[in-house]
């Protein structure tokens, strides 16, 4: 008895059995993790037993986090990057408008002591946590076990930068006031967070 001839792969077979087309995310996004490539004898095409080899085997392939599907996860928002781009292309537009028109009005130059000291405490600091999350955003998009956590991670971390950048430059337009008080904000934004009990210990591990 002659067997029926096996069976073609269609164009979506990388996906399984699925009786759908994927989404344009889907599609971008599907076991793009090179780590991750099936039949692989490490994470990197090096000697197994090189330190970041064997990093990614203890802390991704063995580590005590697991699940039976990794590529079950999907991003909420399915970003692809150019969604992203559109995205971030109209929010940003939005942010530099409020900017330009905070500048034209020379808004930085009424700034009173007080506020200035407040400034110099809570806000121009929040580029360091901004920048370890960023970090950390980057590092589990690089240890992820499937690439759509991988992804993920990726947009966050960049959306973590620019959501940093209004802060940079609204500082350096401070400090470039030619009131003696910018001067002393210059100085106050790099240490007073270390000297306020709000903040004291936060950054031991820097």
């Amino acid at each position: 008895m002659s067997q029926a001839p096996a069976r073609k792969l269609r164009t979506w077979s990388r996906f399984g059995q699925i009786r759908r087309v994927p989404s344009e995310y889907e599609i971008v996004t599907h076991d793009t993790n090179y780590t991750t490539r099936p039949g692989r004898a490490a994470a990197l095409e090096s000697n197994p037993t090189t330190p970041v080899n064997m990093w990614f085997l203890t802390y991704r392939d063995h580590s005590p986090l697991s699940a039976d599907d990794w590529h079950g996860f999907r991003d909420p928002d399915e970003l692809t990057y150019r969604k992203y781009v559109t995205m971030q292309d109209e929010q940003e537009t939005v942010v530099e408008g409020i900017l330009d028109e905070f500048g034209k009005v020379n808004h930085d130059a009424n700034l009173s002591l007080q506020w200035l000291q407040v400034l110099a405490t809570v806000f121009t600091p929040m580029r360091f946590p901004a920048h370890a999350l960023q970090m950390t955003q980057a590092y589990l998009g690089q240890i992820a076990p499937s690439s759509y956590i991988t992804n993920c991670t990726a947009f966050a971390a960049v959306l973590v930068v620019s959501a940093s950048r209004p802060i940079s430059g609204s500082s350096e337009s401070i400090v470039a006031r030619p009131a003696a008080a910018s001067s002393a904000f210059g100085v106050q934004r790099c240490t007073q967070c270390r000297s306020t009990d709000a903040f004291s210990g936060r950054f031991e591990i820097a």
